[in-house]
């Protein structure tokens, strides 16, 4: 006798459970996906994207230092900004002999008709300029800490200027963090596309915003905020990244505290 009743109360629980679930699915192919989408793409260990060689240092502008000599360094673009802005299209760095400050424009990068800054990381006197690299602005995308190299530059300064950069444990957190905050703007098809391990064969800011990719690129390479540039007190790396590092003078961290130690 209880048959029927209980056929009725199914019955109404799986109308009930469609009518729950149409809403959904509408939303779903409607794209209101994205959120979600670039919420997965945070979550994944996308860190090996990013080359950091060991012998390198960091500045927070995505710019790289290696001490080649007592008071020689070469320096470059990171992989992370090479990746952001993509192909390059042509380079302009200051000429031998001309004087470069930690912290202020020491490249130009230039691609399709747009043009962003790079940040030195060191200060000093230019000693020698990668011709190679200019002429084939292709090698600093294939091979941004070797073939690759901006410039080369003479300073004394070298193991004052060092302690303003990055390395180790503390360059790939920082890294990550950049990855975490960059991961936010991904649209439903580039995070398909991040998610199955390719990447955008013109950059990632021209992947997420092609009109406006140069002010993406400028956020990352700290060229837009000229507060980060000049010293923030209570700047910090992103969520993922050292809670206790912050900007110091001229975009440098101030890793005098405990974010300062190696892992």
């Amino acid at each position: 006798m209880d048959f029927l009743p209980s056929k009725g109360i199914e019955y109404l629980l799986v109308i009930g459970y469609l009518a729950l679930l149409i809403p959904f699915w509408r939303l779903f192919l409607r794209g209101e996906r994205a959120p979600a989408m670039a919420r997965l793409a945070a979550r994944l260990p996308r860190l090996d994207m990013f080359q950091i060689p060991d012998g390198v240092m960091f500045h927070l502008g995505h710019a790289w230092a290696r001490a080649d000599g007592p008071d020689l360094v070469t320096i470059g673009m990171d992989d992370f900004a090479q990746q952001l802005v993509g192909p390059l299209a042509g380079i302009v760095t200051p000429d031998v002999g001309s004087r470069v400050e930690q912290g202020a424009p020491v490249a130009t990068l230039r691609a399709d008709s747009k043009s962003v800054d790079l940040l030195s990381p060191i200060s000093g006197h230019v000693a020698a300029v990668n011709d190679d690299a200019k002429g084939t602005p292709r090698a600093i995308n294939d091979d941004p800490y070797g073939r690759g190299w901006l410039i080369k530059v003479r300073t004394p300064r070298w193991p004052l200027d060092s302690k303003q950069l990055l390395h180790g444990s503390l360059a790939r957190r920082w890294m990550s963090s950049s990855w975490d905050e960059l991961s936010t703007m991904l649209t439903p098809e580039l995070g398909t596309i991040m998610h199955d391990g390719g990447t955008p064969i013109h950059g990632l800011a021209r992947g997420i915003d092609e009109a406006h990719w140069d002010e993406i690129a400028r956020r990352f390479l700290l060229t837009d905020a000229p507060d980060v540039m000049t010293g923030t007190p209570d700047l910090k790396v992103g969520p993922t990244g050292p809670a206790d590092l912050k900007v110091g003078p001229a975009g440098t961290p101030d890793v005098t505290g405990p974010a300062g130690s190696e892992a």
